[in-house]
């Protein structure tokens, strides 16, 4: 494969740097590595769990495209933080995750909770990097910043099947 066929120039000539966001639409998705919590904004407080997520498959042309998937953990309005770990937990089930994080933590009533959340993402880090789940993303747009967001979520098709079996518990790529 030649230079040109590796560069990523528009035939108008322009050329975008930096990571791609994946196109609106379907796609498989790995979660990379880098999973994290924020540092909190220094007039607010507020942060998040931060997820890498790279497409991860070789039929899409968006394959190697990423964004950041961010949780917000402690924000302005709580109902936020609660949607954010329900997604969280969500995610847990379709990647195979929740009874290991289940176990962990003793069935903790918020992943989110100050007590635990550094413990949380400690082991997310570790266990949910490089764990697969089918998302539906869109691009949104607010005050001129381009936004990258999950509109839906299905496990990827080995989790699929292990969730079938039963036999869910680890992670399935």
């Amino acid at each position: 494969m030649g230079l040109k066929d590796r560069a990523r120039v528009g035939t108008d000539g322009e050329a975008t740097y930096g990571a791609q966001a994946p196109a609106d639409g379907e796609h498989i998705f790995r979660i990379g590595e880098g999973i994290r919590l924020t540092t909190p904004n220094d007039e607010t407080g507020n942060y998040s769990l931060m997820l890498p997520m790279i497409v991860d498959d070789e039929s899409d042309v968006d394959n190697g495209n990423r964004f950041n998937h961010f949780l917000e953990v402690k924000g302005n309005d709580p109902r936020w933080a609660r949607i954010a770990e329900q997604n969280l937990c969500t995610l847990l089930v379709q990647t195979g995750l929740a009874d290991a994080v289940d176990t962990a933590f003793s069935s903790p009533d918020n992943l989110f909770d100050e007590s635990i959340v550094a413990e949380v993402a400690n082991m997310l880090a570790v266990k949910l990097t490089d764990s697969f789940i089918k998302l539906e993303v869109r691009t949104t747009e607010k005050n001129g910043k381009k936004n990258t967001r999950v509109n839906k979520s299905w496990p990827s098709p080995a989790v699929a099947a292990a969730i079938a079996e039963g036999t869910t518990g680890k992670s399935y790529g």
